[in-house]
């Protein structure tokens, strides 16, 4: 309910606008919109396909990065065994 009653806002708002700014048109101009809204999808698409390059090295940066995190979380976990092991059993106390 509340969603048709959104759409019908829009419609009244949408032809409130069209008839106060294209009075003077007979036709709206179909052709010229769905052109542009080709050139503009086939942009998107150019620009979707040249991201896929950087998109995939900066999965591959984020992965490796996510490893030498590892491998730092685990040498500090090493390194701490080992102190703990130089301790002398007072230092316990």
């Amino acid at each position: 309910d509340r969603e048709l009653e959104a759409e019908l806002i829009k419609w009244k708002a949408a032809n409130r606008f069209l008839h106060a700014n294209v009075a003077d048109m007979k036709t709206l101009p179909v052709d010229e919109w769905q052109s542009e809204y080709a050139m503009i999808a086939a942009e998107t698409k150019n620009l979707y396909a040249s991201l896929s390059a950087p998109k995939a090295e900066l999965q591959e940066m984020e992965k490796i990065k996510g490893m030498i995190d590892r491998v730092m979380r685990d040498r500090a976990q090493v390194q701490e065994i080992a102190e703990q092991k130089d301790r002398k059993p007072e230092q316990y106390i």
